[in-house]
């Protein structure tokens, strides 16, 4: 089970990761990119000089958290030029 940047996207990013607990077989893998502060800069100034917004409030650790006090779920962040990485199994 994977996202790759798209999280930020969802209007309940909390909903989502609830399904992707729920439809991840027990020993699957859940793996989630999401866009880290440096990312998250680089996108907003694309989109800027586009003449568009793009907002991307959540961070990585703000998903680990969740999953981490809703399921239990440990996982590790490996962090990258602009995303981060989060890898659990359940």
């Amino acid at each position: 089970m994977a996202t790759y940047n798209a999280m930020h996207h969802m209007r309940n990013y909390k909903k989502v990761l609830d399904e992707m607990v729920r439809v991840c077989k027990k020993g699957g893998s859940i793996l989630i990119s999401e866009l880290n502060e440096y990312g998250r800069k680089v996108v907003a100034e694309r989109h800027k000089e586009r003449g568009s917004y793009h907002e991307a409030n959540i961070s990585i650790e703000d998903i680990a958290k969740y999953l981490e006090v809703e399921y239990a779920l440990i996982g590790e962040i490996k962090k990258a030029e602009r995303t981060d990485i989060f890898i659990s199994k359940k």
